[in-house]
């Protein structure tokens, strides 16, 4: 996306409050993005575990989850 020149000349020339909300704007929106980014990454261990740990085990693994269970099935 690209800064429009106008935008970044009002940037610029912004007062001390008008800069104090820019910052603080720019602040939140990082830790927002952040934010996300940082539970995307765990969710899609979560979810790479969940679907490939019991391939890479083996048949092996599988037999000792069954016989784990109380009923055998």
């Amino acid at each position: 996306m690209a800064l429009d020149p106008g935008d970044a000349a009002r940037a610029r020339a912004a007062d001390g409050g008008e800069r104090r909300r820019q910052v603080r704007l720019a602040a939140v929106s990082s830790v927002i993005g952040t934010s996300i980014e940082w539970y995307d990454l765990h969710f899609a261990h979560i979810s790479w575990r969940l679907a490939f740990l019991g391939v890479a085990e083996g048949d092996e693994s599988h037999e000792r989850r069954r016989r784990r269970t109380p009923s055998g099935r």
